[in-house]
């Protein structure tokens, strides 16, 4: 599978007036965290709708064509330990 280049995994926030760095110039950026219960609600087939900049939307799902094979099985000891703990 082709990945998208719309998407980008960073180690850190950076500054858009400092940078063109992943997609080249923009001019806004806002930080959204999410938390377990919105991973929670990804991993069940649902979407986020996060609101960027009091303008636009984006649609946030999960591509769960990765292999679910490698993915704890919800009879998993330690899956179900984190989930007690309220980890993802």
């Amino acid at each position: 599978m082709k990945p998208d280049t719309r998407v980008a995994i960073v180690t850190a926030s950076y500054d858009v007036e400092e940078t063109d760095l992943p997609f080249g110039k923009r001019w806004g950026q806002q930080r959204i965290t999410l938390t377990a219960e919105h991973l929670e609600a990804l991993r069940t087939g649902q979407l986020l709708a996060l609101d960027v900049l009091d303008e636009y939307v984006v649609l946030v799902g999960l591509d769960k064509s990765d292999d679910r094979e490698k993915r704890p099985k919800l009879s998993d000891k330690r899956f179900r330990r984190l989930r007690e703990e309220g980890r993802p």
